[in-house]
């Protein structure tokens, strides 16, 4: 076999071994970062809602058996839900 029919063919298969090898996993990799971004808003909205069941759950220890002192603290759970909404999800 003639030496530039024998590189002709085994360079573009080095080439491509080699750009399979070393830039798949970088888009793979790349990929994975995106999903874990995504994932963000997500643990948001659940961290705000732990956060007001926790707040909610102190009002009914602190003031058991005070129901006005219960509902202002309800109030203010609500007013901080408020001012802080949980991030709605992009569709």
């Amino acid at each position: 076999m003639k030496p530039v029919i024998l590189a002709a063919i085994v360079i573009p298969i080095i080439i491509t071994i080699f750009f399979l090898t070393l830039v798949f996993p970088l888009t793979q990799k790349q990929n994975l970062n995106d999903s874990d971004e995504k994932l963000l808003p997500r643990d948001e909205i659940i961290w705000q809602k732990l956060q007001k069941t926790y707040l909610e759950q102190e009002c009914r220890e602190k003031y058991v058996g005070q129901l006005d002192k219960m509902e202002e603290c309800f109030d203010r759970v609500k007013e901080e839900q408020r001012l802080n909404p949980p991030v709605e999800l992009m569709p």
